[in-house]
């Protein structure tokens, strides 16, 4: 009996995991076609300075907080909607003020980098910092 219980408890375990993966990627996979066929507004609501860092290319920026504040550039209560931030918290506050003012379409994708997209798809923003070398001071010859 008790090899049984540990058999058990080891496939609800294994079984656990595998919804939980299989579930965030239907979750990604349903949100690109959302946005790539039907239009889908994708918003980042993670900060300005965040967005202009980087964001996933095509998305506008919308403060998670202000985010029920501009449902007229949002636009209709029936359009898709795409949430992402740079943590969950943050995407999951912005997808549950959308629903609640009426959205019904909203799908919440977590973190920026679960959208997994091809890098030519990826991101946008400020091209990296070029480092610039020190002079030497001081060098023996």
């Amino acid at each position: 009996m008790p090899a049984t219980c540990g058999a058990i408890a080891a496939l609800l375990f294994l079984s656990l995991i595998g919804y939980f993966f299989w579930r965030g990627t239907v979750v990604v996979m349903n949100a690109r076609r959302l946005v790539n066929e039907q239009g889908a507004l994708l918003i980042d609501v993670g900060s300005p300075a965040q967005f202009t860092a980087m964001h996933i290319a095509g998305s506008v920026n919308i403060l998670a907080t202000d985010v029920a504040l501009h449902q007229a550039e949002i636009g209709s209560v029936d359009r898709p909607i795409v949430v992402y931030a740079r943590s969950g918290f943050q995407s999951a506050r912005a997808a549950h003020a959308l629903r609640s003012i009426g959205y019904q379409r909203v799908v919440n994708i977590g973190t920026m980098g679960r959208w997994g997209a091809p890098a030519s798809m990826r991101w946008e923003g400020d091209p990296p910092a070029k480092s610039v070398k020190p002079p030497l001071v001081g060098t023996i010859v």
